[in-house]
């Protein structure tokens, strides 16, 4: 083979190697690039595979920390309303301490004093009942025991008056006569008359009697009888104790038979005689003065 051949061999040979050097190159290359695009698109997919996941990451992240977040204003709200519920607890404690503490000790002093007083109060109603209970059982007792004497005493004056319930009746009344000259001569005691004087001319009255005498007659028969005082209540007298009579002559006959039947001591009167005046012209005018 010559030269040239050997060269153009050499040459075609060399352009097949280089050739197949490029193609070899290319392949290489475009295995390279696909390579390299695979690898991109598998980087493209990690990439998006880690942005997911990043950005579930976040959004966890970001709910997580919402829920923290409201869970910690939760929890705030929550302590606040135990501040708050422990502030209104402690001022409710420090009012009832203040105000109603000491109105109840206040109220529980006024009741004590209340039902001390009024303890004390029926302590001394019921010892001034009890009193007047005592006095009034005593009384009773004294009163009953008069009673008691009083009806003894009357049964024995109707023993004694024989049985006769009137006769003992009488008696008693007449037991009650002084009581009544004592009212009767209280009606007159407050009259003021300091002297009674009579001027005597001896002339005689209608009765045939003396000034004198008649003035002291007309002063005993002015007095109420006994009769009479008697008759002023309501009560009349038995016959044996006498009579009232309006017929004067009648009167002095029944007070002789008295005087015989019983006699009673005389009343006296204070008669005192004075000289009359230089103008009386009677030389036998006597003045009395009676007191």
């Amino acid at each position: 083979m010559s030269v040239a051949q050997q060269e153009r061999a050499g040459e075609i040979g060399k352009n097949n190697a280089e050739r197949d050097q490029r193609v070899e190159v290319a392949a290489a290359q475009a295995t390279a690039v696909e390579g390299e695009n695979v690898a991109k698109i598998k980087v493209a997919q990690s990439d998006a595979a880690r942005q997911v996941q990043e950005a579930e990451a976040e959004r966890l992240a970001t709910a997580a920390e919402k829920v923290k977040s409201a869970q910690a204003l939760e929890e705030a709200y929550a302590s606040e309303q135990k501040a708050e519920a422990a502030r209104a607890a402690r001022e409710k404690a420090t009012q009832y301490a203040n105000v109603v503490v000491p109105a109840e000790i206040e109220k529980s002093k006024i009741e004590t004093l209340a039902e001390a007083d009024a303890e004390k109060i029926r302590r001394i109603e019921k010892g001034k009942a009890d009193g007047i209970q005592s006095i009034m059982e005593a009384e009773a007792r004294g009163t009953l025991a008069t009673l008691q004497s009083k009806a003894q005493g009357f049964g024995d004056i109707v023993q004694a008056s024989g049985g006769e319930a009137d006769d003992a009746t009488l008696l008693l009344i007449t037991e009650q006569l002084p009581a009544l000259v004592e009212e009767q001569v209280k009606a007159i005691s407050n009259l003021q008359i300091d002297s009674v004087t009579v001027w005597d001319s001896g002339g005689k009255g209608k009765s045939g009697k003396n000034d004198t005498a008649e003035f002291v007659s007309g002063l005993v028969g002015a007095l109420p009888p006994l009769h009479q005082l008697t008759k002023n209540v309501g009560i009349e007298l038995p016959e044996f104790l006498g009579k009232l009579s309006d017929n004067p002559e009648e009167a002095a006959q029944l007070l002789k038979q008295a005087k015989q039947a019983a006699p009673v001591a005389p009343v006296e009167v204070a008669v005192a005689v004075v000289d009359p005046p230089e103008t009386d012209q009677n030389p036998a005018g006597e003045p009395t003065d009676s007191q």
